[in-house]
This record gives C-alpha cells, structure tokens and sequence, in this order.
C-alpha cells in the first residue's frame, strides 16, 4: 500500500511538472507577424527547452535577422618620422658660403673696364676642372698703359658673410691653367672687403702653390684666411661684401672653382 507520505510527495511532483509544461508551452508559442518596429536585431530568441525531437515545431523558434554594419579600415603608409630627414648642404662650421666662382658669370661678377688691358670670358669645354665651364682671364697692364687692372666677385648674391666662424680653419682654394709657357708665379694681390668699405690686402706669395706651375694643367692655389689682416685695415670679417684681385704685369689663365674649402 502507498503510504500517506509518498502519495502527498508523488502529488506535488505531478503538480511541479504541469506548471513546467505550461510555462514551457508559453515561451515556444510564436507571436504572429506583424507590421511595425522590429524588436531590437541584438536581442535574439534562443530555444530554452530541452527535447529530444528538435525538428519539432514546438521547439522550433523565430530568430528574428541580426543585421551586422561592418567598417572598411584603410591605412595610410607613412614614414618612420614625419618628416624626412634632409641632408644638411655643405658647410664649414655653419658657413654656407662656400662657392665664390663656379659655373657663370652672373651679378656677382664684374671687371675693371678698360677692354683693352682685361677680358674676361666664359669657357666651355670639356677641360673644366669642374663642371663644364671655366673662366679665360687675360690682362696686360704694362703694354695697356691701364692704372689699375682687377676683378671682384660678391658671391652668395652680395650677402653679408660672416667668415669669423671659419679663420682658423679654412682656406681661399682657387684652380687655374697657365696657358703660357713662362708664368711662374701669378702676379696678383687679393683683397677682402666689407660693407663699410674696408679692405685687407694681401700680396700672392708662390709658397701658396700645391706644385709649380707647369703650363696647360690645373694648378691648386689654398691660402690661410687667417693670414688676411683684417685687425691691420680695420676689416670686419663679419660683414664681408665681396673678394677682390688686383691684376699686375700681364698674363693668360683660365680660373675655375674659386671657393673656401678646408
């Protein structure tokens, strides 16, 4: 016989049961479609009841379409810095300067004008000592009867140039080819002048010559800057306005590459 106890434990499970059944019947019935705001695409409807026959339509629900927005990310290549790095131009101890004669006779330039004592013309050929052009210069102040020959360049387009940062370390570098056969020194003097009108002056000396000249080749000239007497004239190495040759006795010479070098 069932006892008392067992038929009130046996009535609740049948109790617990159809309450699951009828709650589990609730959450499968499907809603009919209708017209107007779709519920939210993130909150999606999942089965929670556990049958065995899942091709059932109780256990089959309505999952309403997940919309996904997905986004096109484009890189951009870039450097390693921001901005690329630029090679600094060439200098000596922050002196830009550096080229006094090169490749033309523009504005910088000029000559004394007595056509028949001096000429100075551009060269162009192949046996430049750089580049593609050099400078014939040809004076004769004795057979001229001229008072003064010389020529000045006022390089990096008449700017004031500060050479104090550069004296002790740097050199006037000028190439020329004797086209006669008896120059052995060039009989010259050079100058530099400031913007107040100053000049130093210093007479060539042939102990400033590489090697002794020998006709139809490029000779190297490199002179101290420290041996310009800027104190002696009252020259401001500062402010220097242009570099200036002074002429004397005659000659025939191409000059090229007139720079400071170290």
């Amino acid at each position: 016989m069932i006892s008392q106890t067992h038929w009130k434990q046996g009535l609740c499970i049948v109790l617990f049961w159809g309450m699951f059944g009828s709650i589990s019947a609730q959450t499968t019935t499907l809603p009919p479609i209708q017209n107007g705001p779709k519920p939210t695409p993130s909150k999606t409807m999942l089965n929670t009841n556990v049958d065995s026959d899942t091709t059932s339509p109780k256990n089959i629900e309505r999952m309403d379409t997940v919309l996904v927005q997905s986004k096109t990310w484009k890189f951009k290549k870039k450097g390693l810095y921001d901005e690329s790095l630029k090679a600094d131009p060439e200098n000596i101890n922050g002196f830009y300067a550096l080229q006094i004669l090169d490749e033309d006779l523009g504005k910088d330039i000029w000559i004394s004008l007595e056509p028949k004592c001096v000429k100075l013309e551009k060269i162009s050929d192949e046996s430049a000592h750089r580049g593609n052009h050099s400078f014939r210069l040809t004076w004769d102040k004795i057979t001229g009867g001229c008072t003064w020959l010389g020529m000045g360049m006022g390089w990096d387009n008449w700017q004031p140039k500060d050479l104090s940062t550069v004296l002790d370390t740097a050199y006037l570098e000028l190439h020329f080819k004797s086209l006669s056969d008896t120059m052995t020194n060039l009989p010259l003097a050079l100058a530099l002048e400031d913007y107040s009108g100053a000049q130093c002056w210093l007479g060539f000396d042939s102990k400033w010559l590489i090697e002794p000249i020998v006709a139809q080749r490029w000779n190297t000239v490199r002179i101290p800057l420290n041996l310009f007497p800027f104190d002696d004239f009252e020259t401001d190495p500062t402010s220097i306005k242009q570099f200036i040759i002074q002429l004397e006795a005659d000659g025939d010479i191409l000059i090229d590459n007139f720079r400071i070098s170290l």
